[in-house]
């Protein structure tokens, strides 16, 4: 077994947290958005911007396990699984609060 090109757990976490910042930030922030419209408490505000981020990092992963090794994860600056996961969670998210807090 060649171990010179494998990649560990730790090396793939690290990396698609480095691919997918740029999308996980600007998802966070559009969801901080959405969630002003919100009447909720500060405290809860913030525990769903966490969750969101942590769903959405763990979800981009899935989505880059299932992604086909041919095609390209990158789109310019941007990393198309952290971007499709960020959608996903945001939404979902979303639309739970707005339903439990209207």
């Amino acid at each position: 077994m060649n171990t010179e090109h494998m990649l560990y757990l730790y090396e793939l976490l690290e990396l698609n947290f480095f691919l997918g910042i740029i999308s996980f930030i600007i998802g966070s922030v559009l969801f901080s958005l959405l969630l002003m419209k919100t009447k909720m408490a500060k405290q809860k505000y913030y525990i769903y911007i966490i969750l969101q981020f942590f769903i959405s990092y763990l979800l981009s992963l899935i989505i880059w396990f299932a992604w086909n090794n041919d095609a390209d994860i990158m789109f310019s600056f941007i990393s198309i699984p952290a971007f499709m996961a960020e959608i996903i969670a945001s939404v979902v998210i979303y639309l739970f609060v707005k339903h439990r807090y209207s």
